[in-house]
């Protein structure tokens, strides 16, 4: 079954960390998940790989909790069409917890990485984990996406 591409989607990465994961291998990955899911957006999805203290603001000032998380994911649709160049999304990946996750877990830590651009990308497309149901589907869709990058 041939995939559909996403039409003109840009992945913009912003590496705010002395981690030296690779630009494309992020926007791999983030395609991956957007041409499998049938995205047919249009504009730009931002990827901000950063520390926990700078997470840690973000999760503070627009979630109102304290303290470091692995991913952030916000979806700008006002329901207005958008420009070809805009912004439809953005997710901000904590490196720091990446690498503590990678840890706990016993997996290296590009996969952790991976599993948590995977994550957000998912969070993007409107996939939630804030039920059992939800959690589990996601995990097993971020594990299906992880074996098909190997």
């Amino acid at each position: 079954m041939a995939r559909k591409t996403p039409r003109k989607m840009k992945i913009e990465i912003t590496n705010q960390t002395e981690t030296g994961l690779d630009e494309p291998w992020i926007q791999k990955i983030a395609a991956m998940v957007l041409e499998n899911e049938g995205c047919d957006r249009t504009g730009s999805v931002s990827i901000v790989l950063m520390h926990d203290a700078d997470i840690s603001e973000i999760n503070g000032k627009f979630l109102n909790i304290s303290g470091p998380t692995d991913v952030i994911s916000f979806v700008f649709d006002n329901g207005l069409p958008t420009e070809d160049e805009s912004p439809w999304g953005e997710v901000f990946i904590g490196l720091d917890r990446a690498r503590d996750q990678a840890l706990e877990y016993g997996v290296a830590f590009e996969e952790e990485a991976a599993r948590l651009i995977i994550h957000g990308m998912l969070h993007l497309l409107g996939f939630t984990d804030t039920t059992a149901e939800g959690k589990r589907r996601m995990t097993e869709m971020e594990d299906r996406y992880l074996e098909e990058l190997a």
